[in-house]
């Protein structure tokens, strides 16, 4: 991925996000979604548990978007971890693939 444009809302920084979805199609669409706000920013994107501890250990996040359904891996135990990294990171687990009509 490029060099991201920083963007700024009327309080600051937009927040920085975090989306881990193993699927690459719901995380592109979600991104799309999420890069219409001038209040938000994708930053990061993970397709597993690897590499959403990645991303968690290199930069601070204002939030993680988790799909709950992630294969091969237990979002509470991904939840748990980010949790140890970053505890004061809100952390949005859902059924992604269900809001983008998947």
């Amino acid at each position: 991925m490029g060099a991201r444009k920083k963007r700024y809302n009327k309080r600051g920084r937009a927040k920085k996000i975090l989306i881990v979805d193993d699927d690459l199609l719901t995380r592109q669409s979600l991104r799309k979604v999420i890069d219409q706000e001038t209040n938000f920013i994708v930053c990061a994107e993970a397709e597993d548990i690897s590499q959403a501890l990645d991303a968690i250990d290199k930069q601070r996040f204002d939030l993680a978007i988790v799909d709950v359904s992630l294969q091969g891996t237990e979002s509470v135990e991904l939840i748990d971890k980010f949790k140890s990294r970053q505890p004061n990171l809100p952390v949005l687990a859902i059924p992604i693939s269900v809001f983008l009509n998947k």
